[in-house]
């Protein structure tokens, strides 16, 4: 339990250290004192508090978007559909085109491909 409520004392730190919207900042004395019930040398909390006030802790752009892809990982449904692609310009062909369906959360994503779902963005979410 004490790893996951300093994980959380952290985040909110965080936040109160580096958000524009806070006035009155979080002191050491006050992280200190907000995490006196779990087992952690005051030192340690210290040292905590001084290193995100020196460094806000912020994602990797890269790591913003992972969800898009556990999206994908935990689907209800997965498989090939055909998808007509009605065209109002004469001349041009209206065509069946075989693409990748995938159905989570109420929503319906559409790829090229399986392979697609690791890597790229859905073609459309309907």
């Amino acid at each position: 339990d004490a790893a996951y409520v300093l994980s959380f004392s952290l985040v909110m730190l965080n936040t109160d250290l580096h958000a524009a919207s806070v006035r009155d900042r979080m002191t050491s004395d006050e992280f200190v004192a907000n995490n006196a019930g779990i087992e952690v040398p005051e030192s340690l909390l210290r040292s905590l508090y001084e290193g995100v006030k020196a460094e806000e802790i912020k994602m990797d752009e890269g790591d913003l978007y992972e969800s898009e892809l556990i999206t994908f990982m935990g689907a209800r449904k997965a498989g090939w559909l055909d998808k007509f692609n009605w065209t109002p310009v004469p001349l041009v062909k209206s065509q069946w085109h075989r693409l990748w369906f995938v159905l989570n959360d109420g929503c319906l994503y559409y790829f090229q491909s399986p392979a697609d779902t690791d890597d790229k963005p859905p073609r459309a979410i309907i």
